[in-house]
């Protein structure tokens, strides 16, 4: 598997796991928040990467690694950016550009700490699932 396939899977993971977070709160009358995000983030970072170590049977170089959590903030990045437009642009007198901006990269900066912990939690993972398959 490529880092782009990486990518592409990290990406489809999140936002199924996001609208399926989101029907399954929706249908039990609770409001999806912080917790299923956190949730869907992490799911999608962590089986994105056991996907790659398991395919490869290895974990990422430093530099894949780097570029791996550095990708993975962008596209979170611009997915936050879509959605609060997207919720903020029917709201009558919203708030302003700066507002949301500082939002955005609040959020961001907390997703990046999440992405950082679980890629190498993930690397972890792979390497007790190694240890284990050997004699």
């Amino acid at each position: 598997m490529t880092l782009r396939g990486l990518l592409v899977r990290f990406t489809l993971i999140y936002i199924g796991l996001l609208i399926v977070i989101g029907v399954g709160f929706h249908l039990l009358g609770a409001k999806s928040g912080t917790s299923g995000n956190a949730g869907a983030l992490i799911g999608a970072v962590m089986g994105s990467c056991l996907w790659f170590a398991r395919a490869n049977k290895r974990f990422f170089s430093p530099i894949e690694k780097r570029n791996v959590i550095l990708s993975m903030i962008a596209i979170d990045l611009v997915f936050q950016t879509f959605v609060a437009s997207a919720l903020l642009l029917g709201v009558p007198g919203g708030i302003g550009s700066a507002a949301m901006l500082f939002g955005i990269l609040f959020v961001g900066s907390l997703h990046a700490l999440v992405i950082w912990f679980f890629v190498g939690w993930s690397g972890k993972q792979f390497a007790k699932e190694a240890a284990a398959k050997r004699p």
